[in-house]
């Protein structure tokens, strides 16, 4: 009838923008779940990132704990080489004087022997010396016996 506010039936299509199909809330909420699942799943390698990085600034500093030790103990090698070169030097020092020192006292054994040879020679001489003025005195004292 016309004189009936326009009503529209509830049979007839709404002129309206039609509302989203009922179908809609469930896309909405599985593009929800996926983004939350995202995110979970971008936090976790996020945290694990963190852990690889913390894991290599330990690393880095073991390493450099490492690198450390091994300057001190090449330094410390070196000076023990250094001071191997210096005691072996002295060593050579030692042994040259200690060959220079035998050498003059094989000179000084030899100079006694010759001195020896020298004194045994002349205290040969002596004797011969003191027989002949032995014979001297006694045959001077068998002619002095003779005389008398």
């Amino acid at each position: 009838s016309a004189t009936e506010p326009a009503t529209k039936p509830a049979t007839e299509p709404s002129t309206e923008p039609a509302a989203k199909p009922a179908a809609e809330p469930n896309t909405v909420f599985k593009a929800e779940l996926t983004a939350a699942a995202r995110v979970d799943a971008l936090a976790a390698e996020r945290d694990i990132a963190l852990a690889e990085a913390a894991r290599a600034t330990e690393l880095l500093a073991e390493a450099r704990q490492v690198e450390a030790l091994a300057t001190a103990a090449a330094e410390s090698a070196e000076l023990e080489a250094e001071r191997a070169t210096e005691l072996l030097a002295e060593s050579r020092e030692l042994e040259t004087l200690a060959t220079a020192a035998a050498a003059t006292a094989e000179d000084e054994a030899d100079d006694l022997r010759a001195e020896r040879a020298r004194v045994t020679g002349e205290g040969a001489a002596l004797v011969a010396a003191l027989a002949d003025a032995d014979a001297s005195l006694a045959a001077a004292a068998a002619a002095a016996a003779t005389a008398a």
